[in-house]
């Protein structure tokens, strides 16, 4: 998927997306409103294209040292909004 589709989309059904540079690459995130989990992906800096599409909490980390991948994989932008909206969307009965 190009980069400013999956920005709309994530706009549209999640929120704002906010962009982090990480080292050469571009990492982009997106939560609900009052919410702590949401859709990571990161963009090529050659290409318009987006990989790694992630479900995510804020504050998880990666461990390097023992393989650890902080958060689930998405097939795409569509499945990880689906999981976040379906799962994980704040509500009053339930937090984040």
């Amino acid at each position: 998927m190009k980069l400013k589709n999956a920005i709309l989309q994530l706009e549209k059904h999640i929120g704002p997306v906010r962009a982090t540079p990480h080292g050469t690459w571009t990492r982009y995130r997106a939560a609900p409103p009052h919410g702590r989990t949401g859709v990571e992906f990161v963009a090529s800096p050659n290409t318009d294209e987006i990989f790694c599409v992630r479900v995510r909490t804020e504050g998880d980390e990666d461990d390097p040292s023992t393989d650890y991948i902080a958060g689930s994989w998405s097939k795409n932008i569509k499945q990880a909004i689906g999981f976040v909206r379906e799962c994980c969307w704040p509500s009053k009965t339930r937090e984040d």
